[in-house]
């Protein structure tokens, strides 16, 4: 026998009495006690006149573009407050006599505002915004000064001008060209010990501009190790079945090499400007570049490294060529 079951309709009358109870829901001592604050009045106050502030004002911005477009404004509500704050902007600018003059001045000086502190972003190299806060004064995160400084050996000469450095030394004289860093260069005495230092500043500065001190300093103790010790760089000859042979041109300013590969063709590389090679006597297969000028003496070792590439074949197998050895400054190796 299959179980029945009943449901009672639940009616309005029964559920407003169930609602309705007389007995009263008890609540804790505590909070039966203790009645619940209300709102501050001046933060209502606050919400209430920003809100109707933010309305009227992009209400009337509606109606600008309206008007710049040719569609019918926006309606504005009569009965709402105007704020404060804009009936004394209407009031300030009705006593206004030349307003043209008033609003090209204002104009002129928000362009100029924008042109200086694209100005200042393209020499920190920062963007626009920075550039504008930089301009006011505020919210620059960057650092302000950053510098570094390196000990003058004794015997060394340093000049510095116009963001030229010329080192002279017992070897010769060296320069260097710094102006496409944004650096100051410059030559103090230390107070403690007298002793002639090279200081280099970079003011407000980015982080690239920062990094570029501590290479500048590098580029200046090259340029003293030069006019001191030199630098000088050996390369040795490789080659599995046909000889290179290599010839000293020009009083040691020029070499010819030839037999590469079995070729005929004479390869003749010009060293660059004061940098010398010779064969040398105590190595077989050897040549010695020398020369104050680091870079110079490093090009020339790469030049004749260039022209004895191996091409259209495997360089994996075919490993002729012309190749660095060592590297140095003279005065150590002697």
């Amino acid at each position: 026998m299959a179980a029945s079951t009943t449901s009672t309709p639940l009616s309005l009358s029964s559920s407003s009495a169930l609602i309705n109870a007389k007995a009263p829901p008890r609540l804790p001592a505590a909070a039966a006690a203790v009645p619940a604050p209300p709102p501050p009045p001046s933060t209502v106050h606050s919400h209430s006149h920003l809100a109707k502030t933010t309305a009227y004002c992009r209400k009337i911005g509606r109606n600008v573009t309206a008007m710049a477009t040719g569609e019918a404004p926006a309606e504005v509500v009569t009965d709402a407050e105007t704020p404060e704050i804009v009936i004394k902007i209407q009031e300030a600018w009705e006593k206004v006599e030349d307003k043209y003059a008033v609003t090209s001045l204002a104009v002129a000086g928000a362009v100029g505002l924008v042109a200086c502190a694209g100005v200042i972003s393209a020499i920190d190299k920062l963007p626009l915004i920075p550039g504008v806060l930089e301009l006011v004064g505020i919210g620059y995160t960057g650092t302000i000064l950053s510098s570094d400084t390196m000990d003058i050996p004794n015997g060394i000469k340093i000049k510095v001008k116009a963001k030229v450095i010329e080192v002279e030394g017992p070897r010769g004289k060296l320069s260097r060209n710094f102006k496409h860093l944004n650096l100051d260069f410059q030559l103090i005495t230390d107070e403690a010990t007298g002793n002639k230092k090279l200081k280099v500043d970079a003011w407000f500065g980015s982080r690239k501009t920062t990094a570029a001190i501590r290479t500048a300093l590098s580029h200046v103790q090259n340029l003293i190790n030069g006019v001191t010790k030199g630098y000088r760089y050996k390369m040795r000859f490789v080659y599995a079945h046909f000889p290179i042979n290599a010839s000293i041109t020009g009083s040691g300013t020029a070499i010819e090499i030839r037999n590469f590969l079995g070729e005929k063709k004479v390869r003749k590389v010009d060293m660059l400007e004061g940098v010398s090679i010779v064969r040398s006597e105590k190595v077989k297969d050897e040549l010695v570049l020398e020369g104050n000028d680091v870079e110079l003496v490093s090009r020339s070792a790469a030049l004749i490294n260039q022209k004895c590439h191996v091409k259209n074949k495997d360089i994996r197998k075919f490993l002729d060529g012309i190749y660095v050895s060592e590297k140095g400054a003279i005065a150590e190796e002697e």
